[in-house]
């Protein structure tokens, strides 16, 4: 329950800065990205946890492209978060 209503806070800070509703630096948005993928490791670990025995070969490729992209995410904006560019 927590964990969605953070994602969807998440989400909505993400939206106001790349719409420029909202000015930050680019810290702060390098950091809900990395925040991001962080919670959707979480929930990928979350749906393979509870997923039952019957279930676990038809989600294991879903679970396995989430954390694909999560992790590249994680390692793309953890890099310009601490380098403050993105290359």
């Amino acid at each position: 329950m927590y964990g969605a209503v953070v994602r969807a806070l998440l989400w909505a800070i993400d939206l106001l800065i790349q719409f420029r509703i909202v000015n930050v630096p680019a810290q702060f948005f390098y950091l809900v990205h990395v925040l991001l993928g962080l919670l959707m490791l979480i929930s990928a670990e979350q749906l393979m946890r509870n997923s039952d025995e019957s279930v676990r070969w038809g989600v294991k490729r879903l679970i396995l492209a989430l954390s694909a992209c999560a992790g590249v995410d994680i390692v793309y904006f953890g890099q310009a978060l601490v380098s403050g560019v993105l290359e």
